[in-house]
C-alpha cells in the first residue's frame, strides 16, 4: 500500500475500506447504497436521516405542507456555500430537480422522484415550493435518501457525461480529491462548511476492497481505519485485536429469493408455497451469515415503520413435499410424478451469497426440488435479469436477491419489488408479481395523508403479498462494521446510512 493510504491518526485522515465499488458521482444517477453513502462526503440534501431513522433538516431548516398535501414549501437555510463559493438559493435547488427529472438525462433516480409535478421559485430566494402530482407520503423520506442531492449550479451548466468528476461539487463537508472508479475516491475537508467547527477530519480515503478477508485483515494491521460491512466469518479475527472495535446494529437489508411467477411452475401458488415451507430461515441466519442476521418475519423489517411480524414463514417439509404431490411432482426417487428442477441464481457473487445457495439448494433437494446454481456477476445481473426488456423471456426462476429500504418507509420497501409496474427494467420486481390490488393500495397508501388510514391499507398489503408468496422472505441482515480503536463518531445506522460529519481521532490513539 502506497504511503499516500497509511493509516495515520496524526494526520487526521482516515482510510475507509467499503465492500462494493463507488460506481459515479452523480447523485441522481447511483443504484446502489453504497456510491450515495460515499456521495454524502461531497454532497447534501434539503433533508436527512438520524440514528434513528427519523427525517431532519439539513440543507432546509424547515418547511410546511400544504391541507391536500400536494404542496411541500421549504425555508433554506441562510449563508450555505457551494464548494465553487457560490451561495445555495432557490433556484439552485430548483435546477438540480429539474436536471433530475428531465428525461432526456435519463438519470437513474428519475423514477423514485417521478411524483413531483413541478419545482417553484418565490419572491424569497431561500424559499423553494415542490407541486406533487398528488399526495405523496413518503417525499421527505425519499428527499432523505440521498438521491435528490443538489449539485452546483455551476457544475449542472458544465456537466459532462464522460467526465464524472465535472459533477462533483456540493455544499458537502468534504471536497472532491480524486475518484478513480471501482478503486479509490479521496476527499479532503471543506474548510467553509456551513457548521464551523465540522468535520473534524482532514482527509477520507475510501477504497473499495470487495473481498471479505482483505478487508477484514486491513483494518486489522491498520492500513485502513473503517470496514463496511464486516463478514461474520472474519469476526472471530477481529475481536482478537485490541486496537479494533466491532459496531453491530439490526440492519433493514431484506434478503429473499423471488420466483419468477410467469414461468410454469412458478406460476402455481402450490409450488410456491412448497419452496417456502422447504427453507429453515432461522438455520440459514446461523449458517450462512453466523448469527449477522434474523430470521424475516414478514415483508417488511422490522425497523421500517408500520413493519407487521407475520411469520417467519414456517419450516414444515412435510407439508412442502405434500404441496408438490398435489401440484404433480416427484418428492422422491421411484416416486410416480416428475422431478422439479430449477435454476437458482444469486444477484451477488460474494462468498456469503454463495453460501446461501448452497443452503437453498440442500434445503430445496430435501422436498424433492433439483436446482442448478449461479453467482451473477454485476454485468451478467443487469443483462440477465434486473436489465430485461421482455419478461415473458425473463431467465430467472429462483433468484435470490435483497432490498435496502434507503426511505425507511412502507412504501419504498414494497412499491420497487411488488407493484406490477416496476418490472425489470424500471425496478426490482424479479418475481413478475402482478395483483391489481397490491397496485391499487400501494397508490392509495401513498396518497392518503390520515396516518391511521394510511396504516390499515399497509396492513392489508403485507397481508396480501406474504399469502401471495412472490417470494420467499428468507432473512434481516444486521449492519456490521469495524473501527480503529480510537476513531470515534464513524458511525452506521440502521439503513447503512453512513455517519461521518463528526468523526474525529480521540487524543493519544494509535493506529
Amino acid at each position: 500500500m502506497s504511503p499516500a493510504l497509511e493509516a495515520h491518526p496524526q494526520d487526521n485522515s482516515v482510510v475507509a475500506a467499503i465492500g462494493s465499488a463507488v460506481t459515479t458521482l452523480d447523485p441522481a444517477d447511483s443504484v446502489d447504497a453504497m456510491t450515495r453513502n460515499v456521495g454524502k462526503s461531497i454532497f447534501e440534501s434539503l433533508v436527512v436521516f438520524d440514528e434513528s431513522l427519523d427525517v431532519r433538516p439539513q440543507l432546509a431548516e424547515s418547511w410546511v405542507i400544504s391541507e391536500d398535501g400536494r404542496t411541500y414549501e421549504f425555508r433554506l437555510r441562510a449563508g450555505v456555500r457551494f464548494h465553487d463559493g457560490s451561495i445555495l438559493d432557490a433556484r439552485a435547488v430548483k435546477l438540480s430537480f429539474e436536471r433530475l427529472l428531465d428525461k432526456k438525462n435519463a438519470l437513474k433516480r428519475r423514477e423514485v422522484f417521478s411524483f413531483i409535478e413541478r419545482v417553484e421559485t418565490t419572491d424569497d430566494p431561500l424559499s423553494v415550493r415542490f407541486v406533487l402530482k398528488s399526495p405523496t407520503s413518503s417525499f421527505l423520506a425519499k428527499l432523505a435518501t440521498g438521491s435528490a442531492a443538489i449539485i452546483c449550479p455551476s457544475a449542472i451548466e458544465q456537466w459532462d457525461k464522460g467526465r464524472p468528476e465535472t459533477l462533483a461539487c456540493g455544499t458537502g463537508p468534504f471536497r472532491f480529491k480524486r475518484f478513480v472508479p471501482g478503486e479509490v475516491f479521496e476527499v479532503v475537508r471543506n474548510t467553509d462548511y456551513r457548521i464551523k467547527e465540522l468535520p473534524k477530519l482532514d482527509r477520507i480515503t475510501w477504497l473499495v476492497v470487495p473481498e471479505n478477508h482483505t478487508r477484514a485483515t486491513m483494518l486489522r494491521t491498520g492500513e485502513a481505519d473503517f470496514v463496511f460491512p464486516v463478514p461474520f466469518e472474519e469476526k472471530r479475527m477481529l475481536l482478537k485485536s485490541p486496537s479494533v472495535r466491532l459496531e453491530v446494529v439490526p440492519g433493514v437489508q431484506a434478503r429473499f429469493l423471488t420466483m419468477n411467477m410467469l414461468a410454469p411452475p412458478l406460476d402455481d401458488l402450490r409450488v410456491r408455497q412448497a419452496i417456502a415451507y422447504a427453507i429453515d430461515k432461522a438455520a440459514l441466519a446461523r449458517v450462512a451469515f453466523g448469527g449477522d442476521a434474523r430470521a424475516a418475519e414478514g415483508v417488511l423489517p422490522e425497523a421500517i415503520p408500520g413493519a407487521l411480524r407475520l411469520g417467519p414463514w414456517p419450516f414444515d417439509r412435510e407439508r412442502a413435499k405434500a404441496l408438490l404431490r398435489e401440484a404433480g411432482y416427484a418428492v422422491a426417487k421411484g416416486v410416480q410424478g416428475k422431478r422439479l428442477t430449477l435454476p437458482l441464481w444469486s444477484a451477488y457473487p460474494d462468498a456469503t451469497s454463495s453460501r446461501v445457495l448452497q443452503f437453498l439448494q440442500q434445503q430445496l433437494r430435501a422436498v424433492g426440488i433439483d436446482t442448478k446454481l449461479r453467482l451473477l456477476e454485476s454485468g451478467e445481473r443487469s443483462a440477465l435479469v434486473t436489465g430485461n426488456k421482455v419478461p415473458a423471456r425473463a431467465p430467472n426462476r429462483l433468484y435470490y436477491t435483497g432490498w435496502s429500504n434507503s426511505a425507511s418507509e412502507p412504501d419504498w420497501g414494497l412499491r420497487p419489488i411488488f407493484d406490477s409496474r416496476k418490472w425489470p427494467p424500471v425496478l426490482q420486481n424479479t418475481a413478475y408479481y402482478s395483483n391489481p390490488e397490491v397496485d391499487r393500495l400501494l397508490d392509495e397508501a401513498l396518497a392518503e395523508t390520515d396516518e391511521a388510514k394510511r396504516s390499515t391499507l399497509y396492513d392489508t398489503l403485507q397481508h396480501t403479498i406474504w399469502s401471495d408468496v412472490p417470494a420467499v422472505f428468507l432473512v434481516y441482515e444486521n449492519a456490521a462494521s469495524g473501527r480503529r480503536t480510537g476513531l470515534e463518531a464513524f458511525d452506521v445506522y440502521a439503513n447503512a446510512d453512513f455517519d461521518f460529519v463528526r468523526a474525529y481521532w480521540r487524543k493519544n490513539a494509535q493506529p
